[in-house]
């Protein structure tokens, strides 16, 4: 990604405490923003499991601290256990 909102390529989450979530996205050279409401739920297992409105469901996992932050995992899984699943990685970062 490049100055102000030019971009080559990239797409960054940002997860906000008022359950908003906005998915920025390089298309054109433009980043384009898009919102979705996320909510937060166990999944009978003892799994939490991230909710977001309009995208795919996924379980949410903590690493311990990597140099000072903290990483979250969000697995996507589609179907059964033979197929592969979907890892998201996020970083803390504070405002």
């Amino acid at each position: 990604m490049g100055p102000a909102s030019d971009c080559v390529s990239g797409k960054t989450y940002t997860f906000k405490a008022t359950y908003q979530l906005v998915v920025s996205v390089c298309k054109d050279g433009r980043m384009v923003d898009t919102m979705y409401r996320w909510s937060l739920s166990d999944s009978g297992s003892g799994d939490v499991v991230v909710d977001i409105a309009g995208m795919d469901t996924c379980v949410v996992l903590f690493k311990d601290p990597v140099e000072g932050g903290h990483l979250m995992l969000l697995r996507k899984k589609d179907g059964p256990q033979t197929d592969p699943v979907t890892d998201y990685e996020f970083s803390l970062k504070e405002d």
